[in-house]
């Protein structure tokens, strides 16, 4: 397991700012005109995924050496002028100038989440899901299918998923870094999942299995088939992010993942 020390983690975040990055790229190219900007700053980058998305936030600040107001207040102007409040997630081994810095000029805590290690050796083997349960990966044909398994993971019924948040998850089938994943029981959709591949890094995101089959091993099942692939790819680290002391934590580590370090979402109203 690797040291979870500041240069993993300048791995790590800098793979997943370059994924934003490629998914902003890809929102734009799919529905021009929704305002999509970009603005590296204090060593990470800022991200602006349209006026409605709430993915629009900065990550990666702070890793590559001290953070000063004149960056802040540059990051700041970046979303103010567009209208949304500054959103940064930060990593727990950013340089300490951040955290001062934040606490400052106003802004407050509002997630935690766990990232969440795994290295990954040649010739592991992963096993296949037991019937009826399949995993694959999809294409824009199943684009609708996934987009509502997956929304519907996290939008339990009667809550409407927003349309911002439906067209960010259908952009993810014209990012090439990405593959996207769906569990299916019976030919039924179950579960879906994304793996975003960027220099030898897998990033695991948006797993989500519908309520009617959870406690199936479903989540285990799109874990281990990611892994299959892109250890099949070369990449040599798998990481996920999960919320601390969840199911999708527990569900990580047993199949070999660990808690590397923390990232906390920092707001300024």
């Amino acid at each position: 397991m690797p040291f979870a020390d500041l240069a993993l983690a300048r791995r790590i975040e800098g793979a997943w700012a370059r994924s934003s990055v490629e998914t902003a790229e890809a929102h734009e190219g799919r529905l021009p005109g929704v305002g999509v900007a970009i603005m590296p700053v204090a060593g990470g980058v800022a991200v602006f995924h349209g006026a409605r998305s709430t993915l629009s936030q900065a990550q990666g600040l702070g890793l590559n050496g001290a953070v000063n107001d004149a960056d802040l207040e540059q990051l700041e102007a970046f979303y103010q002028v567009r209208g949304v409040p500054a959103q940064v997630e930060v990593c727990t081994l950013a340089d300490p100038s951040l955290w001062a810095l934040l606490g400052k000029r106003g802004y407050r805590p509002s997630e935690p989440s766990h990232v969440l290690i795994r290295p990954i050796a040649a010739g592991e083997a992963w096993g296949q899901p037991p019937a009826p349960l399949e995993v694959e990966t999809v294409g824009t044909d199943d684009a609708t299918a996934f987009a509502e398994t997956v929304l519907g993971a996290f939008f339990e019924s009667p809550a409407t998923p927003p349309d911002e948040l439906r067209a960010a998850v259908l952009t993810t089938f014209a990012v090439s870094s990405a593959t996207c994943w769906l569990a299916r029981v019976a030919g039924a959709p179950a579960g879906g999942a994304t793996a975003f591949v960027v220099e030898g890094v897998a990033l695991f995101a948006g797993d989500g299995v519908l309520p009617a089959f959870r406690g199936r091993g479903i989540h285990d099942a799109l874990l281990r088939a990611r892994l299959a692939r892109v250890a099949s790819l070369g990449c040599d680290l798998a990481v996920t992010c999960t919320q601390p002391g969840s199911v999708s934590q527990r569900n990580a580590e047993r199949v070999g993942f660990r808690v590397a370090y923390a990232r906390l979402l920092f707001l300024r109203d």
